[in-house]
């Protein structure tokens, strides 16, 4: 989960923390996709990359019955 504050032009993209834009990551030698952006190289306030753990799961059932 990243932290982010509207800039002036309110709620943009911005560049992937993990990548830092680059779109891909070495991991144990070998070239991959970045696994935040899915190798977009920014990320989207609006569309969020998706929290995989028991955690982001569960924030998506409170989402579902809740609101939000």
């Amino acid at each position: 989960m990243y932290e982010y504050e509207p800039g002036p032009l309110g709620w943009m993209p911005f560049t992937c923390p993990t990548c830092e834009g680059r779109r891909e990551m070495v991991v144990e030698g070998k070239t991959e996709r970045c696994s935040t952006c899915s190798g977009a190289g920014s990320v989207d306030p609006a569309n969020p990359p998706r929290d995989t753990s028991t955690k982001g799961f569960m924030r998506d059932i409170w989402r579902i019955f809740m609101g939000g």
